[in-house]
C-alpha cells in the first residue's frame, strides 16, 4: 500500500511545510470555533505546529499527522477555556447570516445561529468537540485518535451527541415562541 505524499517527505522541514500548507486553516478554524476569537485562534495555531516542529526536529515519525495535530490543538483549546471559564462560540463564523440575503432570511438565519449556538454551548466538552470536528471532515478513525473515544463508540458517541443538538435546539425554539 502506497504511502501517502506527507509520509515520503525525509526532511523534518519539508515535512513540517507540507503539513502546514495542509492543515494549518483546519487547524485556525477548530481554534476559531472553539474559542470564538481570531488572536486565540492563531495562537492555537501556532503553539500546535510550534510543537509539530519540535516533534519533527526530534526524530520521532508522526504515523498519523493529521489526528495528532487536531489533538493537541483541542488539548490546547481545552486549556484555555479551563483558563478563562468561559463557555465556547461554537461555529460563530459559520453560522452567521448571508451577506445580501433578503432582511427576513438574514433575521431567520441570525435566529437560527443564535439558537444554535445556545444549544452547542449546554452541551458537554466533549460533545461539542466531537461535532465539531466531524462537520471538520475527520473520519471515525481520525475523530477517535484525536478524542480518545474507543473506534467502536464512535458512532453511537457522535449520534448521542448530534440527537442532544437537536433536542437543545427544538427545546430552545419551544422556550422561546410567544404565548
Amino acid at each position: 500500500m502506497p504511502k501517502s505524499k506527507l509520509y515520503e517527505l525525509n526532511c523534518p522541514r519539508d515535512r513540517f511545510d507540507e503539513l502546514y500548507k495542509t492543515y494549518g486553516q483546519n487547524i485556525y478554524r477548530l481554534g476559531f470555533r472553539l474559542l470564538g476569537n481570531q488572536e486565540e485562534a492563531r495562537d492555537v495555531t501556532q503553539e500546535t505546529f510550534l510543537r509539530l516542529h519540535q516533534i519533527l526536529n526530534g526524530g520521532p515519525s508522526l504515523e498519523k499527522p493529521k489526528s495528532w495535530l487536531y489533538k493537541v490543538a483541542a488539548n490546547y483549546c481545552k486549556d484555555l477555556l479551563k483558563h478563562r471559564n468561559l463557555a465556547p462560540r461554537i461555529l460563530e463564523a459559520s453560522l452567521g447570516a448571508t451577506e445580501g440575503a433578503n432582511p427576513e432570511r438574514e433575521t431567520e438565519l441570525q435566529e437560527h445561529s443564535r439558537l444554535v449556538r445556545n444549544a452547542l454551548d449546554r452541551l458537554s466538552k466533549q460533545d461539542q468537540l466531537l461535532i465539531i470536528l466531524y462537520l471538520d471532515g475527520l473520519s471515525y478513525t481520525e475523530l477517535a485518535e484525536t478524542t480518545g473515544i474507543r473506534i467502536s463508540s464512535v458512532g453511537k458517541t457522535l449520534s448521542r451527541a448530534i440527537d442532544k443538538l437537536a433536542f437543545l435546539i427544538r427545546e430552545g425554539e419551544v422556550h422561546e415562541m410567544p404565548e
